[in-house]
């Protein structure tokens, strides 16, 4: 997600806003970590991405259910989700996570309540002092 592409992606499709970036003094005592990580999202746990945490699992599971019930439409129907080569998964998959295409995965509320819980996370792991929290903060 740092590939300028990718965020020349975001942008276009406004999902760049909504990313939760460092403030730009984060950094300022540390220019070795400002070269390496600024601008960057914070963090590499499952906690502080809800994507990685079980957003891109309720896509899965949104396509498992999609292609089951769609399993006996003809191939060449439009409404027909399919696994069966990376071309059709593709499509099956952008026809569910992209608004443009009709998307409904994940929903709003999903993602309002995966987003809603990165504060607490945060908070653990600073009354922690900054060292890895081995907890299930994302079920809190």
């Amino acid at each position: 997600m740092r590939a300028q592409e990718c965020k020349d992606w975001m942008k276009e499709r406004g999902y760049l806003e909504r990313w939760i970036l460092p403030t730009e003094d984060l950094y300022d005592e540390h220019p070795e970590l400002k070269k390496k990580f600024g601008g960057a999202p914070l963090g590499n746990s499952p906690e502080f991405n809800p994507w990685d945490l079980r957003l891109n699992n309720d896509v899965h599971i949104c396509h498992d259910n999609h292609v089951i019930i769609t399993k006996d439409l003809p191939e060449e129907s439009n409404l027909k989700f399919s696994g069966s080569d990376t071309k059709r998964i593709s499509r099956s998959y952008m026809r569910l996570v992209d608004p443009n295409l009709g998307g409904i995965t994940p929903t709003s509320e999903r993602i309002i309540q995966d987003v809603t819980r990165i504060p607490r996370s945060l908070q653990k792991v600073y009354d922690a002092q900054g060292v890895r929290v081995d907890d299930n903060t994302y079920n809190s």
